[in-house]
């Protein structure tokens, strides 16, 4: 593949620069570019820091600062040199699995830029935009039987204070081990609920016909197609006959080529008809849907399902 200078050494370029080696790609970056003097001569991993006059008319260049994109952009479109605006551009020149991609992307960006959303979404506003009486999310939920649940996606379990109360038994699963161990030190005095930290696009290490509901919420919205299908597939599995779903999933067809890093909200690309055909496909009987506004008109859907 492609070799690479990540332009930016601060703390978005070192991100960026991480996310690659946990991919094994962090050999591409031959080296880091800055304009800030002070960093010159330093090393972030086996990559050194320099300045723009030491790495023009070598590798190209990598975009990897978000609070000075504007400013590296406008200095590498004067000098006429060659980059790509972000890590992700970079990916789709590259022969790889745009889908693999994605999802390590998306899990990455979880990691290193998520606390912030995780503290707003602890707040009530947010709580109730679920649970308020009169949410067209919260009347499909109270639909659920909660003998035995799924939360996929959970995060670091904001909504499991709401429910844990009426369910007998619970499973948080999330893609992310620092969720799953957040979650784990958060219930511990719930001997109730169980843990898996599983893939990201399948729940392979649950049991057959053992559930009796799922629901996932405002974590779908950023998942590939084909990995949405996958997981309904195996949540069709892993349900009881009768056994319910709750997906908070996109409902953004601007654009085929929508993914995690450049569709509005990082919405991938799907609807609320091509939801319900995936659902059906993977042997669901769709029992209600509703689009409803997230940042931009109809943005969003939640569709409820029952497995036949």
């Amino acid at each position: 593949m492609e070799k690479i200078i990540l332009f930016g050494a601060g703390k978005d370029g070192k991100a960026v620069y991480e996310f690659l080696q946990q991919r094994g790609e962090g050999h591409l970056v031959t080296c880091f570019c800055d304009n800030n003097k002070d960093l010159w001569g330093q090393k972030i991993g086996d990559a050194m820091v320099y300045g723009y006059e030491e790495c023009k008319n070598k590798e190209k260049f990598v975009i990897a600062s978000t609070k000075y994109a504007e400013e590296i952009e406008s200095l590498l479109q004067k000098e006429g040199a060659s980059y790509y605006a972000d890590i992700c551009e970079w990916a789709l020149s590259q022969e790889m699995d745009r889908v693999k991609w994605n999802r390590d992307y998306c899990a990455w960006y979880h990691i290193n830029a998520m606390n912030g959303y995780f503290d707003r979404a602890e707040s009530n506003d947010a709580l109730s935009f679920f649970w308020k009486e009169d949410s067209v999310i919260y009347k499909m939920f109270c639909q659920l039987d909660l003998d035995s649940v799924i939360e996929l996606a959970v995060g670091r379990g904001r909504h499991v204070p709401m429910y844990e109360a009426k369910a007998n038994h619970i499973m948080l699963v999330d893609i992310l081990q620092k969720n799953i161990d957040f979650c784990r030190e958060r219930f511990k005095r719930n001997d109730k609920i169980d843990y898996y930290c599983n893939n990201g696009y399948n729940l392979s290490q649950l049991r057959d016909n053992e559930y009796s509901a799922l629901f996932t919420y405002d974590a779908m919205v950023h998942f590939e197609m084909m990995d949405i299908f996958e997981y309904l597939k195996d949540i069709h599995r892993v349900l009881r006959k009768g056994g319910m779903a709750l997906f908070h999933h996109s409902n953004n067809t601007s654009s085929y080529e929508n993914s995690f890093s450049t569709a509005v909200g990082g919405r991938n690309y799907m609807s609320k008809d091509l939801f319900a055909y995936l659902a059906y496909r993977a042997g669901f009987e769709v029992v209600e849907q509703q689009v409803f506004d997230w940042v931009v008109k109809d943005l969003d859907c939640v569709t409820l399902v029952r497995k036949k």
